[in-house]
């Protein structure tokens, strides 16, 4: 018998914005398990001194106004701007966002992280259309939403089940296919 892997989902990217610098809100990000920090330039060396973390600045792993842009989306012109965008990812800054605009939104490319600053946002946001957006950029000055937050993303991500497969007798010939 032998064990194989099922997966389900995507994997959705928690993202921490700690903008102005604090080391507090670094380490809150780290332990709870953050796949990237929003820094501002020239913090990237300082984050990675603390732990094995991503960094997304103008002078990160990911570059900031290159890699990846920012766009508020105040109207339904904005919204059609984003979906034009050939910059492969963006961070949504929605001003009073609502649902509809970010299903129109996600209907219509991926690479789309969308600022939040609540744990409860940040699970409403990854699961819109069943898919969801690729992952969130956390506003928060409180280490313990930034805890929640990613427990929230977390908590619906890629679901992994093993499940049992059988093989038949290997043989002798070079392509290990049974007699």
């Amino acid at each position: 018998c032998i064990l194989a892997r099922e997966t389900e989902g995507d994997m959705k990217k928690v993202w921490v914005q700690v903008d102005p610098w604090r080391k507090d809100l670094v380490t809150a990000a780290l332990e709870a398990g953050a796949d990237a920090l929003v820094l501002p330039t020239g913090r990237s060396a300082e984050a990675k001194a603390l732990g094995r973390i991503t960094t997304v600045a103008p002078d990160g792993d990911i570059r900031l106004g290159t890699d990846v842009v920012r766009l508020e989306i105040a109207g339904k012109d904005d919204e059609e701007r984003a979906a034009r965008s050939p910059v492969k990812t963006l961070i949504l800054q929605m001003r009073d966002w609502t649902i509809i605009p970010l299903e129109n939104l996600l209907a219509q490319r991926g690479g789309l992280f969308v600022e939040v600053r609540r744990a409860e946002d940040a699970r409403t946001v990854t699961q819109i259309l069943e898919r969801g957006a690729d992952g969130i950029v956390l506003v928060s000055d409180d280490p313990g939403e930034i805890k929640r937050a990613c427990a929230a993303v977390r908590e619906h991500a890629e679901k992994v089940a093993l499940v049992a497969a059988t093989h038949g007798r290997l043989g002798a010939d070079s392509k290990g296919l049974g007699t």
